[in-house]
């Protein structure tokens, strides 16, 4: 984008600051408009204002996780660096992706093509192992939706709550970094609190901290 480039260029720090945040502004509007998707553009430029945790709520965003530039942000912003996205989680994300279904109804397609060109028995099993297999995928994209909580990223440090109050007892003695990615289990009919699992521990913290990926 011209703006970002602007801002890196840029000499002095009023210009840099204009410029980035020109940068934010129209790729903010462009992405309600649906026109792009620019979450990596959005995290570098975050980057750029040394706001870590919104940088990493964008970086997560994508598709293809950049692994590289999530470190990098949590190291420049003085975060843990461990991550907390489970092998299982990543393995499912990485069979549900837009790939791996496009290519098995193409195999389905090819194999149930060719089995009824060639009416053998060999290639009548082949067309319902396939068959089988995209029937499995549809269960896991189910499960997936269905079960496995939504993510989300905190935008600001927030102590965890016992229950959906501010008078409430605190279940941890330090606060919830920013840029933490944590499972969000409910929302509160007010809107007001989610309830969410972070560090094996149950509780509840203010919506305004926290953005869905």
């Amino acid at each position: 984008m011209e703006h970002y480039m602007r801002g890196i260029q840029a000499t002095t720090y009023e210009e840099q600051n204009e410029e980035f945040n020109q940068t934010i502004s129209l790729l903010l509007e462009l992405q309600k408009n649906q026109k792009i998707q620019g979450d990596e553009l959005l995290g570098d430029t975050f980057v750029q204002f040394r706001e870590y945790p919104w940088a990493l709520l964008y970086y997560y965003r994508l598709r293809e996780t950049p692994e590289d530039k999530i470190r990098q942000a949590k190291i420049m912003g003085q975060l843990p660096t461990s991550s907390a996205y489970s092998f299982s989680r990543k393995t499912i994300e990485s069979i549900l992706s837009r790939g791996v279904f496009a290519t098995l109804v193409g195999m389905v397609f090819l194999v149930f093509s060719w089995a009824i060109w060639v009416p053998k028995k060999t290639n009548k099993r082949l067309a319902i192992m396939t068959s089988l297999v995209l029937f499995i995928w549809s269960l896991l994209f189910f499960y997936r939706f269905s079960f496995i909580p939504l993510e989300g990223v905190l935008i600001q440090a927030s102590g965890l709550y016992r229950y959906p109050t501010l008078e409430s007892p605190q279940l941890i003695e330090i606060p919830l970094f920013g840029g933490s990615k944590i499972d969000v289990l409910q929302i509160t009919d007010d809107g007001e609190w989610v309830k969410i699992s972070a560090n094996d521990l149950v509780g509840y913290l203010p919506t305004s901290k926290i953005r869905l990926i």
